[in-house]
């Protein structure tokens, strides 16, 4: 089992919003401690470095493993942009496909 994963989360981004303008979807982007799902950085295509950096300060040290949602509630919270459900449902995707992977790795089927 490795010891870090790179995982990516997708979503759409709404129409107006200059990342739409540029990309099909918005991502986010993490490298992840595969044991206890720590997030060890967290990346997205956000157009502005401010909130490419926020966003990165939101999931740094979070885990994939415990309370998603409370992440998630943070993002709702603390991100007030036009992207902010794009960056909701990207974390949802990356949390869903973590923890399939965990699932398979941690338990594998013989």
């Amino acid at each position: 089992m490795p010891k870090t994963v790179f995982i990516v989360g997708h979503a759409k981004p709404p129409k107006g919003m200059t990342a739409a303008d540029m990309y099909s979807t918005l991502s986010l982007a993490l490298i992840v401690e595969v044991r206890h799902g720590v997030i060890l950085e967290a990346s997205c295509s956000l157009i502005t470095e401010a909130g490419r950096n926020y966003v990165s300060r939101l999931l740094v040290g979070e885990s994939l493993l415990d309370e998603p949602e409370a992440v998630e509630a943070s993002i709702r919270a603390g991100y007030l942009g036009t992207a902010q459900a794009a960056v909701q449902a990207a974390w949802k995707d990356v949390v869903y496909q973590f923890k399939q992977y965990h699932a398979r790795v941690a338990h594998p089927v013989s």
